[in-house]
This record gives structure tokens, C-alpha cells and sequence, in this order.
């Protein structure tokens, strides 16, 4: 009789614990991969962290890992580098062109025509720094005013956001 009690609750501890794996078992998959010995972790946040290598070609939204509201896609990052040597100078965000955002800036900036501005009090949202003899970047003429004389040199610049701006646009 003592062998078949002692059984039974051997085989109901290990039922229990059976029971107990079960229920604290996570549906999460965390698996880890790499192509690469690497690796670099990049976020962390609770119990989950986020890494990558190098080595991972295939980042695209068809290869993106997905569960739940999480999506992870692998692969390598572009880094936007300009293709230019030399920026125009209406090219205020120095992307390459000259284009809307740009003239966004400009405008900013505006004064008119024979309205100083006080390099120490700028227009709110014209957020350029006044060189050594107080003018801004658009100032182009240095006149100490933005205006249309300024307008016309930024025209002569304007290249569009698909196109490289002349360097030279302002001679």
C-alpha cells in the first residue's frame, strides 16, 4: 500500500509540474539568429531587446518577421550621404538641392525690402546664426535685410529636390 501512495503522488507531482510548465510557457518565440558572429544591441525595453548584425540582405516588408503588433525587418540600413562635394549657397539643409524646403527657411527669415533685422533677434522660426559681421545666410547681398534682391539670388539657386544645385548659382 505504501509503494502505491508513494507512486501516486509521484505521478501527481509530476503532473503538477507538468500542468505548471504549461501554463507559464510564453507564446513568444524569441529565438535568436545571425548570419554574422556579431552583434550589437540596439533597444531595450522590460524583459526585450532588440539587436542586429551585419550580414542580413534581405530587408524587405515580403521578409519581415510579424506576431502580434510587433513586425521586425532585418537587413541593412541606407544612410542618406549627398551626393555632392559643395553645397549652393540657398542650400540651407545642405541636402544638395535647392528646393521648398529650402525656401521654407528663406522665408523665415523674410524682413523686406530696407527692414533691418537685429542678428540677436531673429524672426521666430528663422533659425540661422549670424556670422562675424552680424548677416544671416540668406542675406545673400548683406544688405542687412531679407528681401527681393535676396529672392532673386535664391531663384538664380533653386534646383528642385531631384536635381544637384550649382555651387556656383549665386556668381
Amino acid at each position: 500500500m505504501l509503494r502505491k501512495v508513494t507512486r501516486s503522488w509521484f505521478v501527481l507531482l509530476w503532473a503538477s509540474l507538468a500542468l505548471q510548465a504549461v501554463l507559464h510557457a510564453d507564446a513568444w518565440d524569441d529565438s535568436w539568429f545571425t548570419v554574422d558572429g556579431g552583434g550589437q544591441t540596439f533597444s531595450t525595453g522590460g524583459s526585450y531587446s532588440l539587436g542586429g548584425t551585419i550580414g542580413q540582405p534581405d530587408a524587405t516588408a515580403a521578409s519581415a518577421l510579424t506576431g502580434g503588433s510587433f513586425t521586425l525587418t532585418g537587413g541593412f540600413w541606407a544612410v542618406a550621404v549627398p551626393t555632392c562635394t559643395s553645397f549652393a549657397p540657398a542650400d540651407f539643409n545642405q541636402d544638395c538641392h535647392v528646393d521648398a524646403e529650402d525656401l521654407a527657411l528663406f522665408n523665415a527669415c523674410w524682413s523686406g525690402p530696407n527692414v533691418t533685422y537685429n542678428p540677436l533677434s531673429l524672426p521666430s522660426g528663422c533659425g540661422f546664426t549670424p556670422n562675424g559681421s552680424g548677416h544671416i545666410a540668406p542675406d545673400f547681398n548683406g544688405d542687412g535685410d531679407v528681401d527681393l534682391r535676396d529672392y532673386a539670388i535664391f531663384q538664380k539657386c533653386f534646383s528642385g529636390p531631384a536635381v544637384n544645385a550649382d555651387p556656383n548659382c549665386a556668381n
